[in-house]
């Protein structure tokens, strides 16, 4: 197979849950824009940005294997769909402001059980 240099090439694919790909439509990104506006300006938040805070999880799970798949050269990431495999999951949590203060981060274990009676 012939691959022209700037037209193709080999990237890993990342895993992405169904959910989030089908969930995330134009009317759903537009509503988040107006709802967050609405909170900063009722709370009076736009001049506090120590006030405004960003934070996120990430995942990582023991499903870590990711092919090489052939995507055009201007691809930046791709995305493999799929349905979580329900294994060993430990989350990573951060937290930033506006302003630029970190938070320290949290890391959330899997637990074996967490109801003992």
């Amino acid at each position: 197979m012939f691959r022209n240099k700037n037209k193709i090439k080999f990237i890993k694919e990342q895993k992405l849950e169904r959910s989030r790909k089908d969930g995330f439509t134009e009317t759903v990104r537009i509503g988040w824009f107006e709802t967050i506006f609405n909170v900063l300006q009722e709370h009076n938040l736009f001049d506090k940005p120590g006030q405004i805070y960003n934070v996120d999880e990430c995942g990582f799970n023991d499903d870590t294997e990711r092919e090489l798949v052939l995507v055009p050269s201007d691809t930046k990431v791709k995305y493999e769909e799929n349905g979580g495999t329900g294994k060993s999951f430990t989350t990573a949590i951060i937290g930033v402001n506006a302003k630029g203060d970190i938070l320290p981060p949290l890391t959330v274990y899997a637990a074996k059980s967490v109801n003992h009676q």
